[in-house]
């Protein structure tokens, strides 16, 4: 896609009336950039461009939303700054949280962005420092910004955690780190009420080395890839019970088959695991090495290629895994050139949705994340007129709904809602059962009482702004 500027000229030349645009906004710590991605560029407009200026570091990871409606973030290590935490409003309003100082109790650089928890914590890992071991810590920092570190990487537990730990169906935080291990390939942990039980699975040559981000599956077993090695040395997928149980692995053969696959992998409406490689695939590259790929995993464990990016229209390197969005497509980010954003249906349908221009950001940092208000947001690397990474938003007109902190619960138990225009809510449903007791605590956040009867299905929301329905079914589990 070209800039505004570029494509006002040649907009001003066509006489045909135009679709809807798609509007890519960035948002730039404190004001919005907003970008029309149609290719006929009708009604774009420009605004002033703010951009991170290196002092709290440059964005890192994926963005998370809070209970009160704002995107939670991390930026890593830059010049004489040890990462920060910050937060973002989706109007552009800008706050830094907490910044890494005291780095041999909190450890710093951290990475891959927060977790919500069901306790209301955001929690979050550094990569290195904290403690005599400085392998890293695992942390959880609240509204109040209360900042705490709960563990150390040490001991048994050895670190470089990249990615935060997600809360488990049973209350727990399940993780990874890169680096751990007695081999240093990395570790699959789990984090209990009472402190960090022992490592649940050690990584090997065989089983893949620098697990990414996990997911936990519908059936409640945990699934992640390794960057590297494996049968091939292209690496692979694994997958858990939450005990640490091996289930099944799957190694990447390289060349047309994918190589070196990034990020967690996303569960879609099919019931079907998808995610990305950075390279393989279309071997006619210059280097035979390919542009990556995306990749399907089935419920039984077979592997298939989606679509394989060919390096010019459909961009190149694609990383840290996709998001399943409310129209039922599937989107992520490249980083080849300046970085582009895509769009892939089920059937392997395939479109680049935006083309970065330095400017305006460029190398988009992680995955994308959909808001409760239907737009999608990320951050960039490098580029702003600064240089130092931009965090931006990008409409494709989808509708508002609510989401979960965790999808999964028992009658009785007590479900934590996020939305927006939820003040004033008169009904909540559980798959049509309706909800015998909920409690709206602000526009942004509320809770249900799951009720007798309720069955795994979708959870909708009756509010004076409309009706919101859940972006994922609810599982009612016994």
């Amino acid at each position: 896609m070209r800039n505004s500027r570029v494509c006002q000229s040649s907009c001003e030349k066509q006489k045909t009336p135009r679709p809807s645009p798609v509007l890519i906004t960035m948002i730039l710590v404190s004001t919005l950039l907003a970008l029309v991605l149609n290719p006929t560029c009708a009604g774009q407009t420009e605004n002033l461009l703010y951009t991170f200026d290196g002092t709290p570091g440059t964005p890192s990871g994926s963005l998370t939303q809070g209970r009160d409606g704002r995107l939670y973030g991390t930026t890593h290590i830059v010049s004489d700054s040890n990462g920060s935490i910050f937060a973002v409003a989706t109007d552009g309003t800008f706050t830094d949280i907490h910044e890494f100082v005291d780095t041999y109790h909190d450890g710093y650089d951290p990475r891959g962005g927060l977790t919500l928890a069901t306790n209301g914590k955001l929690y979050g890992v550094a990569y290195y420092g904290g403690g005599s071991c400085g392998q890293g810590t695992l942390f959880s920092i609240d509204l109040t910004k209360t900042f705490a570190v709960v563990q150390e990487f040490c001991g048994t537990l050895t670190g470089g955690p990249s990615y935060p730990p997600i809360e488990g169906s049973d209350g727990n935080l399940y993780g990874t780190s890169w680096a751990g291990g007695t081999q240093g390939k990395g570790l699959f942990y789990r984090y209990s009420r009472s402190g960090i039980d022992a490592p649940l699975f050690e990584f090997d040559s065989a089983h893949g080395k620098l697990p990414d981000g996990l997911l936990q599956g519908a059936d409640g077993n945990y699934y992640a890839v390794a960057e590297q090695e494996g049968s091939h040395r292209c690496g692979t997928i694994v997958k858990f019970t939450s005990s640490g149980t091996l289930l099944h692995y799957y190694s990447f053969a390289c060349g047309s088959r994918g190589a070196y696959p990034s990020g967690p992998l996303v569960q879609a409406s099919d019931g079907n695991f998808y995610g990305v490689t950075y390279q393989g695939g279309d071997t006619s590259s210059p280097d035979g090495l390919g542009y990556g790929t995306i990749f399907k995993l089935t419920q039984d464990g077979r592997v298939s290629t989606v679509h394989a990016l060919n390096g010019n229209s459909d961009g190149s390197y694609p990383v840290d895994g996709l998001v399943a969005a409310t129209d039922g497509k599937l989107y992520g980010i490249t980083q080849g050139r300046n970085g582009s954003i895509f769009r892939v249906g089920l059937d392997g349908t395939y479109s680049v949705v935006y083309n970065f221009a330095s400017d305006i950001g460029s190398i988009p940092a992680a995955r994308l994340v959909q808001h409760t208000n239907g737009k999608f947001y990320g951050a960039t690397l490098y580029g702003g007129p600064l240089g130092y990474g931009t965090i931006y938003s990008l409409d494709m007109g989808l509708d508002a709904f609510i989401t979960f902190v965790r999808p999964t619960g028992k009658v009785g138990q007590n479900l934590d809602i996020l939305g927006q225009g939820l003040s004033g809510a008169t009904s909540v449903t559980f798959n049509g059962v309706p909800a015998t007791s909920f409690s709206v605590v602000s526009d942004t956040y509320m809770t249900a009482v799951v009720p007798a009867n309720a069955t795994t299905g979708p959870v909708a929301v009756v509010a004076p702004t409309g009706t919101f329905t859940s972006n994922v079914n609810f599982r009612v589990s016994h």
